[in-house]
């Protein structure tokens, strides 16, 4: 279901005016309860997710991944095998200027395993080759389910663009 959507250029952030566009679907919805909220990387930012919070929206949002978070990423999480080539861990995390800690479900997936792996390799450990042969990827969540299973919903999220399209 498409809820709402604007049409703007090309050249616009993804978060520009976020909360506007926020309340205007929530307007349209009326009296409808949002269950979650899907989102990309350009929703990464502590204002929204205290709006959603707020508003009683759970989220499950792609994370930036900024250096800070990169190294918390490596020195704090421990992975656990998932399948061939794929494992996840979680930490708690802070960014500069966050109230809170939240919540991040990070994802790696070897590069030798599965080639078509989305994510990212880690720019800021370039000369590490443990951690240059995976592509990573982080979700900053709201929900208290397992982690796998925080990782396929959002993974879901990239279907509906096709639908939309």
């Amino acid at each position: 279901m498409v809820a709402n959507f604007w049409l703007r250029p090309g050249n616009t952030h993804s978060a520009n005016n976020i909360r506007a566009f926020l309340e205007a679907t929530l307007r349209h919805l009326g009296n409808k309860t949002v269950g979650l909220l899907r989102a990309d990387s350009g929703l990464f930012d502590e204002s929204i997710m205290n709006f959603l919070h707020d508003k009683g929206i759970a989220y499950i949002i792609s994370a930036r991944l900024t250096q800070a978070l990169q190294q918390a990423m490596v020195s704090q999480c421990t992975f656990w095998n998932v399948d061939s080539g794929l494992k996840m861990g979680e930490i708690s995390y802070q960014a500069h200027g966050w109230k809170e800690a939240r919540r991040i479900v990070v994802v790696r997936q070897s590069i030798k395993v599965r080639a078509q792996a989305p994510g990212k390799t880690l720019r800021l450990f370039a000369d590490d080759p443990d951690i240059q042969g995976w592509r990573y990827g982080a979700i900053v969540t709201s929900l208290e389910l397992p982690a796998l299973q925080i990782w396929r919903l959002y993974r879901g999220r990239a279907d509906c663009e096709n639908r939309i399209k």
